[in-house]
C-alpha cells in the first residue's frame, strides 16, 4: 500500500503502517486504508476505518504476539481483575 505523504521510521504512524501492512489488506481494502494514511490528521471516521479492517483480521486469525508488540501495544495500562471490565446484571 503506498501513501502521499512520507512516513517517518520509529515513529507511531510508522508503527501503525507497518502493522497495517502486515496483516495484508486486499486489494479492494487498500484504497480505504491508503486515504486514512494520506493525511495528516484523523478523524473518527478514519479510526473506524482502521478499527474495521484490524477487527476484520482478528476475525479471521488470532493476532499475532510480535505484530502486537511491534506495534507498542499495550498502550493502556494492564488491569488483570476481569470483573472490573463487566457490568454487573443487578
Amino acid at each position: 500500500m503506498t501513501t502521499p505523504t512520507r512516513t517517518y521510521p520509529r515513529t507511531d504512524r510508522a508503527k501503525v503502517f507497518n502493522f497495517v501492512e502486515s496483516l495484508a489488506p486486499t486489494p479492494e481494502e487498500a484504497p480505504y486504508l491508503a486515504s486514512v494514511f494520506s493525511k495528516n490528521s484523523l478523524s473518527m471516521k478514519d479510526c473506524k476505518t482502521l478499527c474495521d479492517f484490524i477487527a476484520r483480521r482478528a476475525s479471521e486469525m488470532p493476532l499475532e504476539r510480535d505484530a502486537i508488540a511491534t506495534l507498542g501495544l499495550p498502550s493502556l495500562p494492564q488491569n488483570n481483575a476481569p470483573a472490573a471490565r463487566t457490568a454487573s446484571v443487578a
